[in-house]
């Protein structure tokens, strides 16, 4: 039986091939290279953001060009609760021995709700950070990571900025992990809420493809205005803004439509 000729490599897309090619009538061997050829034949895929009200009242000239990187301070009137003690109203607040404190935040969504949450952090000054860890829960739903400094938690990234989302009572529970030291302060704390504009987010939050992530594109092909047709009806005005993805290749991917309405919320609106 005549040897048969092996070839093996890698390629771009992480795979290893091993091609055997034999010559059952050849008496010299000869051996020949194959050449395998990969295309990308699968398009790219596209989320569609969902649908939301805003303010008659606001202005949305930048709404596809923000980011939104905001503090929210702790104002009350809900306590500070320490797992023991009594509540506090302001800071310094002290941690009981491997005890914890809550600290909770109402919050008023100031990103634009077309924006994509990149993350949320407890910005907090401590006597000490040694032995601290940190649990951000939302309205919404919780994190279940537990966080060391600089206590950022990318839980809630890839999270559409809605008001719906966003809006409410967060808390942030600070715990002590060591037994028998002295006795920790918290001298102030702030929730962080970091967001960017759903056409910039990348890493495959919106657009999302197989392979060459990194050139995947987010175009806007039609931004427009109309009015309610029902006088009554439940928003006023509707500005559509419809999207398409790209890959590398240039496959796209069927168009989504974000729709953005204007709705009385009280009086002076």
């Amino acid at each position: 039986m005549k040897p048969l000729c092996e070839a093996s490599f890698k390629t771009k897309v992480k795979l290893q091939v091993r091609i055997t090619v034999g010559f059952a009538n050849d008496p010299t061997n000869t051996c020949m290279m194959p050449k395998l050829v990969l295309k990308d034949k699968i398009a790219p895929t596209l989320r569609c953001l969902d649908t939301v009200y805003v303010s008659c009242s606001e202005d949305l000239s930048d709404y596809l060009t923000s980011d939104s990187d905001y503090r929210y301070s702790y104002i009350g009137p809900q306590p500070i609760v320490p797992s023991v003690g009594p509540n506090y109203s302001s800071f310094p607040v002290t941690i009981p021995d491997l005890g914890t404190v809550t600290i909770p935040f109402m919050v008023d969504n100031k990103a634009n709700q077309s924006e994509i949450m990149e993350f949320v952090q407890a910005v907090l000054s401590l006597s000490t950070t040694s032995g601290v860890t940190v649990k951000i829960e939302g309205p919404t739903e919780n994190s279940t990571n537990i966080l060391s400094t600089p206590f950022s938690d990318v839980f809630f990234y890839g999270k559409q900025a809605t008001n719906t989302y966003i809006d409410g009572l967060w808390k942030i529970v600070i715990i002590d992990n060591v037994a028998g030291g002295a006795l920790i302060s918290v001298n102030s704390a702030q929730l962080r809420i970091k967001s960017k504009g759903f056409l910039r987010i990348g890493n495959g939050v919106i657009v999302n493809d197989n392979c060459h992530l990194s050139e995947a594109t987010i175009k806007v092909i039609a931004d427009f205005t109309n009015a309610n047709p029902q006088q009554c009806g439940e928003y006023l005005w509707e500005r559509v803004i419809q999207y398409q993805g790209t890959d590398w290749q240039g496959m796209k991917t069927p168009i989504c439509k974000h729709v953005i309405r204007w709705e009385h919320n009280d009086l002076d609106d």
